[in-house]
């Protein structure tokens, strides 16, 4: 038995506190007892090392190696070079398997534990004990003793052979190989049959398709057309009709724009003629290429002019044919009523009041004046702000989660980054800083926002352009804003004016003093950053929202 591989089972069993040195034997438990300068089967660059000089490297393991060198020569022991060592611990410690010399030449077989002599007995027992003597037994007898079996005799059988054994063992193997192969076939045609079967339902239902007749078709349903065309096809339907009385109703609609005269000989209007009457003289208007002119014509009077008229402009020529005068007997069209044309005088009133005042305004800028910021929004005529870019104000202290190290990656690019980590990779603080906002904004576009850690001047304007602040969530950051009550920690009508938010972790608590202000608060993930561009966009709607609700005139 190779007294290395025993001392690996020990190593890797957690067992090495029961390998112990007793005298000139190293015992291994109560089961082996090998002597301390016992070979083993790792065989070193000159000789083998021995079983003492092993267990010294296992159990010194720790100790660097010039210092386990030293220790080694100190023991008395051979000391083992480095490659060794590094290789008898990775086999000791069961990671690798080194080619051991098991030829038995130079292995040493267990001593017997009671063989072993213990040192408080006498030196006679000793001596007995080391002569190969048991107590009791004397010189004579012992000579006469000799092992009846050994492990070479246990083997060795002369009149016994293998043969029947190998012979059944190869004839097992011969059927089982025979099984497998049959089993094999039988899997393959299996498989075949499945396959030809599928092709053949596939076969009979392309047939069963290809047999049936396809159905009817449907016929086309015409579009039905608009305007002018719709009174072509009445006029081409009601040809198709046949019959003379048929063809002249076709021909009447299609020059006159009628179909006939009522009970008292008047002309009766077409469908058409009738909605633009109801809709009055805006729906049938021509378009005016004036972009402030609504969209409807001049005034027009139903009373009959009795001054010459004016020359009017040529007329667009028309796909259709020209229109003819009634029948002597018919009636002209029912002229507009009087109250259209009242609503209709209002509205070109209205329009040369607008022109005039978006006139006026022009010329004011024209000549230096600026118009008034606090202008209302929708009014008539006001004056209408340049938009102006909006500012985000972060908290000024290092403990705060946004600050002026990493509110720009945040707000620009919707990715989350440590104060501490921004610092480390030489991001500079800047008191003021700008950044594009592209998130919710269509391709192409941007928005140009500024960013800083201190409040506007008390008489400064650049508080009109204040849209957000990020809180840190104590009263003393907004002992410098102008609003009502801020300076004193209540922060009502400072929330109304400026859009708030409070960005934390979320697995962190909200504050109930931060609960209770009017803000949005965000919570970040702390290690899926791949969720803070979600953070980033409901930071932008909130924003947008509060913005569009008080109608601010920033470029947001």
């Amino acid at each position: 038995m190779d007294p290395l591989t025993l001392l690996r089972e020990f190593n890797v069993g957690q067992k090495l506190h029961e390998v112990q040195v007793v005298g000139d034997h190293i015992q291994f438990g109560t089961s082996y007892v090998f002597p301390r300068s016992a070979y083993t089967a790792f065989r070193g660059a000159k000789d083998y090392y021995q079983l003492e000089s092993a267990l010294f490297v296992v159990q010194q393991r720790q100790l660097p190696q010039p210092a386990y060198l030293t220790a080694a020569k100190s023991a008395g022991l051979v000391p083992v070079p480095f490659i060794d060592r590094r290789k008898l611990l990775e086999y000791l410690d069961g990671k690798t398997e080194l080619q051991l010399d098991t030829s038995g030449a130079l292995l040493s077989h267990p001593v017997p534990p009671s063989a072993v002599p213990d040192e408080g007995e006498p030196a006679q027992k000793k001596a007995r004990l080391q002569d190969g003597l048991e107590p009791g037994v004397s010189d004579k007898h012992g000579q006469f003793e000799r092992e009846l079996r050994d492990r070479n005799t246990m083997l060795q059988a002369p009149t016994k052979h293998f043969k029947s054994i190998l012979d059944i063992a190869k004839q097992t193997t011969t059927q089982l190989s025979s099984r497998l192969r049959q089993e094999q076939l039988r899997q393959q045609q299996r498989q075949k049959e499945a396959a030809t079967a599928q092709a053949k339902q596939k076969q009979q239902a392309q047939q069963k398709v290809a047999a049936k007749p396809p159905p009817p078709p449907v016929p086309a349903q015409p579009a039905r057309p608009l305007g002018r065309l719709e009174r072509d096809s009445t006029t081409d339907q009601l040809k198709a009709m046949g019959g003379e009385a048929a063809a002249n109703i076709g021909n009447m609609i299609s020059i006159y724009g009628y179909a006939g005269t009522d009970k008292n000989g008047a002309a009766e209007p077409s469908q058409q003629q009738q909605q633009q009457q109801q809709e009055g003289p805006a729906a049938s208007a021509p378009y005016d290429p004036d972009p402030w002119r609504p969209n409807a014509p001049p005034p027009t009077t139903s009373a009959p002019s009795t001054s010459q008229p004016a020359p009017s402009k040529p007329q667009p020529e028309h796909h259709h044919k020209p229109s003819k005068p009634p029948h002597p007997g018919s009636a002209p069209p029912k002229p507009h009523s009087s109250s259209s044309a009242a609503r209709q005088h209002e509205k070109e009133k209205q329009y040369q009041l607008q022109k005039q005042k978006l006139k006026a305004q022009q010329q004011q800028q024209q000549a230096g004046h600026k118009p008034k910021m606090g202008a209302q929004l929708g009014k008539p005529g006001a004056p209408v702000s340049k938009p102006v870019r909006p500012i985000i104000i972060v908290p000024s202290g290092m403990t705060a989660t946004i600050t002026m190290f990493n509110a720009r990656t945040f707000l620009e690019e919707g990715r989350f980054e440590p104060s501490a980590a921004a610092q480390a990779r030489g991001v500079q603080k800047q008191t003021t800083d700008f950044f594009k906002r592209t998130a919710l904004k269509p391709p192409g576009q941007s928005a140009t926002y500024e960013l800083t850690d201190k409040p506007p001047p008390k008489n400064s304007k650049d508080w009109e352009r204040v849209a957000a602040v990020i809180v840190q969530g104590a009263k003393w950051q907004f002992k410098d804003w102008i609003f009502k009550g801020a300076k004193d920690g209540d922060l009502a009508e400072t929330f109304q004016k400026v859009a708030g938010f409070y960005i934390h972790f979320a697995d962190e608590k909200v504050p109930e003093l931060v609960a209770n202000w009017n803000i949005k608060c965000l919570g970040l993930t702390r290690e899926r950053r791949h969720m803070d561009m979600t953070v980033a966009l409901d930071f932008y709607r909130h924003l947008d929202a509060f913005l569009y609700s008080r109608r601010s005139n920033l470029a947001y």
